[in-house]
């Protein structure tokens, strides 16, 4: 980590940046501070006399230098940082589609992902008997700040959200948690936060 210190002319010692007398002694008032600890990512450890030879040295007059550090002194101190909001909630990574038919049979969707019958799809439906109106790539999920998304883009067949059909796959049509969506004629439960 990167700290401002003088370094002692006379016995090579680090002293804190806002320091006028070294450990041994001698007079810091006119010794301009240093930066140590600076090095490139790539640079192996540095030794204490290393870091004394490639410290950056700050310029200036060292009575403005007094004066910047009396202020620096009595500044007040800054208001603590607000914490960072919190990142997306696991429950929005994911949605869950419950088959009707036979609510044991649950498929886990991210955001992102496709669903249907092949292997193309990123969720493949299995476990029941699946009919050939689903396409092998059905509908494709997204999950945004303003909620999930669904559409269709599978090249034949449609899917329903709450009974209304949809077929132009640029339209992405909300969700919600209980909704019902058919992929043609089979419907699901979406289960949101699960």
């Amino acid at each position: 980590m990167a700290q401002a210190v003088k370094l002692c002319q006379e016995c090579g010692q680090t002293s804190g940046f806002m320091d006028d007398r070294c450990r041994c002694g001698a007079d810091l008032t006119g010794v301009p501070p240093t930066v140590q600890g600076l090095q490139n990512a790539d640079a192996q450890p540095e030794s204490p006399d290393d870091a004394a030879a490639e410290a950056i040295t700050f310029e200036g007059d060292p009575q403005a230098l007094a004066g910047a550090r009396s202020e620096l002194a009595n500044a007040p101190s800054a208001p603590p940082l607000e914490p960072a909001p919190a990142a997306t909630s696991p429950s929005n990574e994911s949605l869950v589609l419950e088959l009707v038919a036979d609510p044991r049979v649950r498929f886990k969707v991210r955001s992102g992902q496709t669903v249907g019958r092949g292997r193309d799809a990123d969720v493949q439906l299995t476990g029941f008997q699946i009919p050939d109106d689903i396409s092998r790539v059905h509908a494709e999920f997204e999950h945004r700040p303003t909620g999930w998304f669904v559409r269709h883009v599978g090249h034949t067949n449609f899917i329903q959200v709450e009974g209304r059909q949809h077929r132009d796959p640029s339209a992405q049509l909300p969700l919600s948690d209980g909704a019902v969506l058919m992929l043609t004629a089979t419907p699901f439960v979406v289960k949101l936060g699960t």
